[in-house]
């Protein structure tokens, strides 16, 4: 007899999910949900399963009211049996841990929604003082521009000022020149 494709595992997680979605657990439903496997199969390790785990979930129960001696649970079929209670215990501590994992990952999600608040905060006024910056910049830059203009318009004045200057000298120079031709020399 070849090996079963299918886990013990995987049918009871596949079945899990079917009844957590809703849908009837039946040999078929099973085979759609894992891809595999011959659907009588399917089903039997499931009820097994099944019956397993309710006596998994009662026997506490049972055995903290004193009802449990006296009482024979459902035969098991030797190793079986006994191989899927370790499954059941196996997956029920996998869920544990993934829950605590859960918990570990809701609360890390929670400190990182601050931070990308906090973050989120810093940005926006790192932007406003930016944006304030450019507008400082855009009036600088306007009175840079003004200044430069003044001072074109103050150099072509100093240049007109030289220029009368210039005249004036020559002017002086000819009227010195007229004035020592004009007075007799001693």
């Amino acid at each position: 007899m070849r090996p079963a494709e299918v886990t013990t595992t995987q049918i009871i997680v596949a079945g899990i999910q079917l009844e957590k979605s809703g849908k009837a657990v039946n040999g078929f439903s099973l085979r759609k949900q894992i891809g595999a496997g011959n659907p009588t199969r399917l089903k039997k390790v499931w009820d097994e399963s099944a019956a397993t785990r309710w006596e998994a979930q009662n026997e506490p129960s049972a055995m903290a009211s004193g009802e449990g001696e006296g009482i024979t649970s459902a035969p098991e079929s030797s190793q079986g049996s006994s191989s899927m209670v370790a499954e059941v215990a196996a997956l029920r501590d996998q869920m544990q841990a993934l829950q605590s994992q859960l918990e570990a990952a809701k609360k890390e999600s929670a400190n990182l929604s601050l931070q990308v608040q906090q973050v989120n905060l810093v940005v926006d006024a790192v932007t406003d003082d930016r944006n304030k910056f450019q507008l400082r910049c855009a009036e600088l830059e306007g009175k840079d521009k003004s200044h430069r203009e003044r001072i074109v318009e103050l150099n072509a004045r100093i240049d007109e000022q030289r220029g009368e200057l210039h005249r004036g000298s020559q002017a002086r120079i000819t009227l010195q020149k007229a004035l020592d031709a004009l007075l007799p020399k001693t």
